[in-house]
């Protein structure tokens, strides 16, 4: 499918005929800069501390992490660090796929950028070889386009996030096993092993007062030794499953 997509592209350039690129940008420094604390917690270390980022430097840190406990949240974060990919009638790079010339011509859903790929293809090789217009008539289409598939993906994002509260509403009172995912000043998630649903635990279910340390993405009690970092194991308990507020909350084990 990536080789279909990448040789209608360049096919359709050769052509100069105008279509939608897909692009990706890479990620900004804020992006990066996060990214970089983040991975530093589990050990790893981006070339030049991000400068100049490659996706190669990227897929070198997912290489050295496959395979360990921490996979899956090293996977998380580097996803989290990218900027969104979207639809442009200009050309620009596809920052995650490290693809220079890149559209949409058969993706795994059906979309309207497809169509126009094919009708764009379809006038290159057809003996009167009638354009769809210039690069600007079509860029109102791949900023539309853009919107909706922003639109569809928080829409896919709220089911999800509904269909895991309502999974886990049987289940409240009941003890899992997860991974820490995220750590901020105002407490952490974890994802369950068993259902790959993610829910929050506040620092106000906390045994002890725990200080947010920023330089190492950890939760550091400060009446002992205990930390809780990134990619940590943990037990928890689900406390509340609320559909209307969209919480899922969880307590340490430990605590509840």
């Amino acid at each position: 499918m990536l080789a279909a997509n990448e040789a209608v592209a360049r096919r359709l350039e050769r052509a100069h005929a105008p279509f939608l690129y897909r692009i990706h940008e890479a990620p900004d420094d804020r992006g990066i800069g996060d990214l970089v604390v983040r991975l530093g917690a589990f050990g790893l270390r981006l070339p030049h501390d991000g400068a100049r980022l490659r996706s190669a430097d990227l897929r070198v840190i997912i290489d050295k992490i496959r395979g360990k406990p921490a996979e899956r949240v090293v996977n998380i974060l580097v996803l989290r660090s990218m900027q969104q990919a979207r639809y442009s009638a200009y050309k620009a790079i596809h920052f995650g796929l490290a693809s220079d010339c890149y559209t949409h011509f058969t993706s795994p859903i059906r979309r309207y950028p497809d169509l126009l790929a094919h009708r764009a293809l379809r006038a290159c090789i057809s003996s009167d070889h009638v354009m769809l217009g210039s690069a600007a008539a079509l860029e109102p289409a791949a900023t539309l386009s853009s919107q909706r598939e922003r639109r569809a993906m928080e829409a896919e994002r709220e089911v999800a996030r509904i269909a895991g509260i309502l999974l886990m509403k049987p289940h409240v009172g009941e003890t899992f096993d997860g991974t820490v995912t995220g750590v901020d000043r105002v407490g952490y998630w974890v994802e369950l092993d068993e259902f790959f649903v993610e829910g929050f635990v506040p620092v106000g279910r906390l045994p002890e007062y725990y200080q947010f340390v920023s330089e190492r993405v950890e939760l550091q009690s400060r009446t002992s030794s205990q930390t809780i970092r990134l990619g940590d194991r943990t037990r928890v308990v689900v406390v509340a499953a609320e559909i209307g507020e969209r919480r899922l909350d969880f307590a340490p084990a430990e605590n509840a």
